[in-house]
């Protein structure tokens, strides 16, 4: 009696295999979470792990475990799925270490992933791993170009150094030159929040988005020119590895370091197609007003308005450098004000692909306690 009655309890429990409703938000958080999320791998990043037996180690020691799924990863038997899995578990472990071969390895794992020399192991787009290998990339990228120095970015030539070996770097310093201007430093603009803007724009793509400071290349002016002495230039860090998935088990390892300004051109050719590149618009419009003198300058310039026809008195400049057959729109701050104000207007306006292709952008700044019919004669 007593072991039938065991024997029937056991048929009425529950099953060891099934289904349990959940709530929607942990839908969306089961599908949405990586190690750039929630600083837990993705599921399918996950699997690799599991099905190669790395799972435990992983978390016991990581670097042991990230070793045998690079070889697993760039040898015949490996793949797509397993390059994926390198590329996330690599930032995972860069992120609770800090060490920055391991943010270099996800950029290389990912742009592999991404843009692979086989076309039967490129991606699909509807895949969730594609824009997270783009992610992974990107935020790889930047946290390896970011120097112990204030956090700022450092572009240039040298040899970096990798979990399985070097990676020697190519770049030519003449592309920090830009319309007569040399960039002079570097900030990662996605790590920063942006306040005092409504509408915040982004463009998603490839690379590392960056704030490039300027200073002047020359004494000469340009003539037309009206750019400002100090701006600050929204640019793209591109790190070009030509190599494909099994290459990376041979050295030499090499690449080629990029910086492209959006005004000269929004997208690149990878591996034969065009791939828009990362940018972050908003944020740098942010970061070139935030602390900016022109906010003190505001009453000063209605109270102490400069004497007439002795120093500087208004100033008329671009955003951009002019492009023959656009239309400016010019923007006129009131009393008491700055071209500052304009600010969320102009971001919005600009961020419209449609209107960037047939509008310029001017700002003109005076001194707005004098006679209006003195500045309106110093803006014409």
């Amino acid at each position: 009696m007593l072991a039938l009655a065991l024997l029937l309890a056991a048929c009425s429990s529950s099953s060891p295999v099934g289904v349990a409703r959940v709530d929607p938000s942990a839908v969306h958080e089961r599908l949405t979470r990586s190690a750039l999320s929630a600083r837990y791998l993705s599921t399918p990043s996950y699997n690799v792990l599991l099905e190669a037996d790395l799972d435990e180690l992983y978390q016991k020691e990581p670097e042991k475990a990230l070793e045998r799924l690079h070889d697993l990863a760039v040898s015949g038997s490996g793949g797509p799925r397993q390059l994926f899995a390198a590329a996330e578990a690599s930032f995972l472990h860069a992120e609770r270490t800090g060490k920055r071969q391991y943010f270099l390895a996800a950029a290389l794992y990912a742009w592999a992933y991404l843009f692979p020399e086989d076309p039967s192991e490129a991606p699909s787009p509807f895949d969730p791993r594609f824009r997270l290998a783009a992610n992974l990339y990107n935020r790889g990228l930047t946290s390896t170009l970011e120097g112990s120095k204030n956090g700022q970015v450092v572009v240039s030539a040298g040899t970096l150094d990798l979990p399985f070996g070097q990676l020697e770097v190519t770049f030519d310093d003449t592309q920090l030159t830009w319309q007569n201007r040399r960039m002079t430093a570097f900030a990662p603009i996605a790590e920063y929040r942006v306040f005092g803007l409504q509408a915040h724009y982004r463009v998603s793509g490839i690379g590392a988005p960056l704030a490039a400071s300027l200073g002047t290349e020359s004494e000469e002016v340009r003539p037309g020119d009206l750019l400002r002495a100090e701006l600050t230039l929204p640019v793209t860090a591109l790190l070009r590895s030509p190599r494909s998935r099994t290459a990376l088990a041979w050295p030499p390892l090499e690449a080629t370091l990029e910086v492209h300004a959006p005004d000269t051109t929004e997208a690149i050719e990878i591996a034969g197609r065009q791939v828009p590149l990362e940018n972050e618009p908003t944020a740098v419009l942010a970061y070139s007003l935030n602390d900016s003198p022109i906010w003190q300058q505001e009453y000063l310039r209605f109270f102490q308005a400069m004497p007439y026809a002795h120093g500087e008195q208004s100033e008329l400049y671009a955003s951009v450098p002019h492009r023959r057959g656009l239309i400016p729109v010019v923007f006129v701050h009131g009393t008491a004000s700055s071209f500052g104000r304009w600010s969320e207007m102009y971001n919005r306006l600009a961020a419209d692909s449609r209107v960037r292709a047939r509008y310029e952008f001017w700002f003109f700044s005076y001194d707005s306690g004098a006679p209006i019919i003195w500045s309106s004669m110093l803006l014409r």
